[in-house]
């Protein structure tokens, strides 16, 4: 699949938004059957760049695949 796209797995699982060559690549929203959700970048179906992580309890800014620096639940790029 390539473009904007929907997957739901048969465990309440979900994935909303861009594919390339059948990975997640570029922004997309994924959505655990918990209720965690992740809204940012994606690169060859991995979390990576910019995203924010929720749980029920809190918020996280988060940067995959980079260097980062962690401080009361805020991360950011060096």
């Amino acid at each position: 699949m390539d473009g904007m796209g929907v997957y739901t797995w048969a465990d309440g699982r979900c994935y909303m938004g861009e594919y390339k060559d059948d990975k997640k690549h570029g922004y997309g929203i994924y959505k655990w059957a918990d209720g965690r959700l992740y809204l940012g970048q994606w690169m060859r179906g991995k979390q990576h760049g910019l995203g924010i992580y929720k749980t029920a309890e809190t918020n996280f800014n988060t940067v995959f695949g980079k260097r980062a620096n962690v401080s009361n639940g805020m991360m950011s790029k060096q």
